[in-house]
């Protein structure tokens, strides 16, 4: 049975009147941007809850911006389809560096670009992932119950080295920084992207240094509303990938390092000329899994 709930939905029944013995199930959780998502879980006075005693399931981490977070991409369907854990760390608008893309702090405003004068860009409030990564919130330990049984919340930065480690992380991120990179706005040029990317990689070794790490090619078929093909604007930004993928290949770590390569893959964008369609993510989905099931079989 499945079922979905919006943040609207104060509090909710997943089922009742079910007999008393072992039943399974599966929250997969959605968070929008700074949400806290799930408070809590409870059963019946009489019932309890235990965690799943299947040690041998994999856990793919996905990390990205737009693309990844779309609840139709990749990182949902392939854990669904091939039963894998999963969690997902991605935010609409999101660059690489700081400095870079349309994902903002707490000032609440940016800059977003109407035209390629790049001196009115204000950027002091952006945060790219090689910083947002690390200072995620982690909801799974922000409810706790006090000595006297009240319901308390504390929401901790996300302690990355305490999490579970995955086995397989993917990143799909740059599209954001694009924009940044052609118009050669200052600290976010393609050699910047490149140190960018070595160093985020590097950091999330260091923390998961067992986890097979893969690295997503941005798409070739890119176009605008008005259905121009923009492809080779994003040439600089393939380029700064493929030079960190280069460099992470004389790291010590480089064997857990891996390119998937999207040159000759077709995917079909929306109309919005950004986002892939149903049939993109579908696409998406078997494309990435063949790259990755090699680590997780």
């Amino acid at each position: 049975m499945e079922k979905t709930f919006s943040a609207t939905d104060s509090k909710i029944c997943l089922e009742s009147g079910l007999e008393y013995k072992e039943h399974t199930a599966k929250i997969t959780i959605k968070n929008a941007n700074g949400t806290n998502g799930l408070n809590y879980v409870s059963t019946s006075e009489d019932g309890f809850i235990s965690a799943t005693t299947d040690t041998n399931r994999k856990y793919v981490q996905f990390i990205g911006d737009s693309i990844t977070e779309a609840s139709s991409s990749y990182s949902f369907t392939i854990p669904k389809e091939y039963g894998f854990d999963y969690s997902i760390i991605a935010y609409s608008g999101i660059a690489l560096q700081n400095g870079a893309g349309w994902y903002y702090g707490s000032t609440g405003t940016i800059w977003k670009p109407t035209s390629t004068d790049v001196s009115l860009i204000s950027r002091e409030d952006q945060v790219g992932m090689e910083s947002a990564y690390f200072s995620v919130k982690r909801p799974k330990e922000a409810y706790y119950l006090d000595e006297n049984g009240n319901l308390k919340y504390n929401n901790p930065a996300f302690d990355v080295a305490a999490d579970n480690k995955p086995d397989v992380i993917v990143i799909g991120i740059g599209t954001n920084d694009s924009y940044y990179i052609r118009n050669n706005v200052s600290g976010v040029s393609g050699t910047d992207f490149t140190k960018s990317y070595v160093d985020f990689v590097t950091n999330l070794n260091s923390f998961y240094p067992n986890a097979e790490i893969y690295i997503l090619r941005q798409f070739n078929n890119v176009t605008n509303r008005d259905g121009v093909n923009l492809s080779a604007d994003y040439d600089k930004l393939r380029e700064a990938t493929v030079n960190a993928v280069s460099e992470l290949n004389t790291k010590p770590f480089a064997d857990k390092v891996h390119y998937i390569d999207t040159t000759s893959w077709d995917v079909e964008i929306s109309s919005d000329k950004v986002h892939p369609t149903a049939n993109g993510y579908a696409y998406l989905r078997d494309k990435v899994y063949n790259e990755i099931k090699g680590s997780l079989n």
